[in-house]
């Protein structure tokens, strides 16, 4: 389900090959209470790539220690239009 307004990320993206990001130029949604323990990066960003987004990279929060979800996570987006398109469309959507 999608939350409140776009938030930053309280992270760095995975996929930013070494170079810290600039995070005014990835707009980024808060996804929570997403399914299960098992859910992943991977698993969020095919579901918005699967209904039509854009999407630059996708975190699933996780306990270090046991690598399971904690159940929320975050997906940035190229541009700022595709992430509000992206909450209007998904907010409060089944995952």
């Amino acid at each position: 389900m999608l939350t409140g307004q776009p938030q930053q990320p309280v992270r760095e993206p995975r996929e930013n090959n070494g170079e810290k990001p600039d995070y005014k130029k990835w707009p980024t949604l808060y996804v929570g209470n997403l399914p299960d323990k098992s859910f992943f990066d991977l698993d969020i960003k095919k579901f918005f790539e699967s209904n039509g987004f854009n999407v630059k990279s996708a975190m699933v929060a996780s306990d270090a220690t046991k690598a399971r979800s904690l159940g929320h996570g975050y997906v940035s987006f190229h541009e700022e239009s595709e992430c509000d398109r992206a909450f209007n469309t998904l907010n409060n959507a089944t995952i």
